[in-house]
């Protein structure tokens, strides 16, 4: 991950008119061949976020269902919970 933003840091320092990088972070991790998505380990996520940090302006999150305790996916509310005790410590 950190070569293909790096080469794109870069190149968007050549753009103009001046435009931001951002992530797309996937909080999930596919299952079985079902298709069975569950969340993904907090720390993974913020590792991700922290190995693109230096190279992006922001960041969102793909898919939110993932990280919500309300939308009922599997593991979601352990993720949210490691990430906002996570958060709160910085």
């Amino acid at each position: 991950v950190v070569p293909y933003y790096k080469a794109l840091d870069t190149m968007m320092a050549s753009v103009q008119p001046p435009r931001a990088l951002w992530s797309d972070t996937e909080i999930f991790e596919e299952g079985s061949l079902d298709k069975n998505y569950s969340a993904a380990p907090a720390a993974r996520v913020l590792e991700q976020l922290s190995a693109e940090a230096p190279y992006v302006g922001g960041a969102v999150s793909f898919a939110w269902q993932y990280l919500s305790p309300y939308m009922g996916k599997p593991g979601a509310s352990k993720l949210y919970e490691q990430y906002h005790l996570r958060t709160q410590q910085r």
